[in-house]
């Protein structure tokens, strides 16, 4: 698969799947704060990978721990229905699992879901009240960011995915539905950045 559509796509199900687990109010699942520690982490290690366009021994390492934090965290693990080929080579580091193609990756995108994550992060951190709401907010413009880096026919699930422009992935993002005013003044710097 090629590089970019592969990790968009893992970063795309992940950011999904914790939009729709996450609540704004209320109680969570016993363990949820961890799990989703946990899944941010290496998502936050995935876009990092996207950082760099060509491929490296090191984005074999990161897709190795990601599958086996699936393994070992059904949590996490039964969201990602990646196919056994493509789990075996992740597992595995084999080097034909990826492919390079240099016309798709896009820093601002990257930039944005890493600050994005480690605000996540640090909310997840706070000592005595969690902000359920900072951080639902936050999974809500994170979701459709590594939509712009999907690629039909290319799927670690089979599925279709439809792939949206990189700008309709920022706008989507600094959406008043899924940044508030604060979000977006704080963000701004990257949304504008040419």
């Amino acid at each position: 698969m090629e590089k970019i559509s592969l990790f968009g796509e893992l970063l795309y199900n992940g950011f999904v799947i914790e939009k729709c687990r996450c609540k704004s109010t209320g109680f969570w699942k016993i363990g949820y704060k961890n799990t989703l520690m946990l899944h941010l982490k290496i998502l936050k290690k995935l876009t990092e990978c996207l950082l760099v366009a060509d491929i490296c021994g090191h984005d074999l390492d990161v897709l190795c721990e990601f599958a086996q934090i699936c393994l070992d965290n059904p949590k996490i693990g039964k969201y990602h229905a990646i196919t056994p080929e493509i789990f075996e080579k992740m597992i595995n580091k084999d080097a034909s699992l990826l492919v390079h193609v240099d016309d798709k990756n896009d820093d601002k995108i990257n930039q944005l879901i890493i600050c994005l994550i480690d605000d996540a992060l640090f909310y997840l951190n706070e000592k005595w009240l969690v902000n359920k709401k900072k951080i639902y907010m936050t999974m809500r413009a994170l979701h459709n960011l590594p939509a712009c880096y999907l690629k039909h026919g290319q799927s670690v699930n089979g599925s279709y995915r439809k792939r949206i422009s990189k700008e309709i992935a920022l706008a989507a993002s600094f959406n008043t539905l899924n940044m508030d005013d604060e979000m977006r003044a704080k963000y701004k710097h990257i949304y504008e950045c040419k």
